[in-house]
């Protein structure tokens, strides 16, 4: 999980250096917090999601 919302944050930064243009009217700064943002919530929807789907298999095998 950490390591894939650190590849998740390195794609952010190097997308909002690759969007931000001069005739573009939003910061550097104002690009990068939006990315970030999307990059929490994708991490955050992937770990509940990844531990729901742990919990089902292991209520399936009788593991409780």
């Amino acid at each position: 999980m950490i390591a894939a919302f650190i590849v998740l944050s390195v794609c952010a930064i190097v997308s909002a250096f690759h969007q931000v243009t001069p005739e573009y009217p939003m910061s550097l700064f104002s690009l990068m917090l939006i990315n970030e943002g999307m990059v929490l919530l994708t991490a955050l929807l992937y770990g509940i999601t990844a531990h729901f789907v742990i919990a089902i298999i292991n209520r399936i095998k009788g593991n409780y």
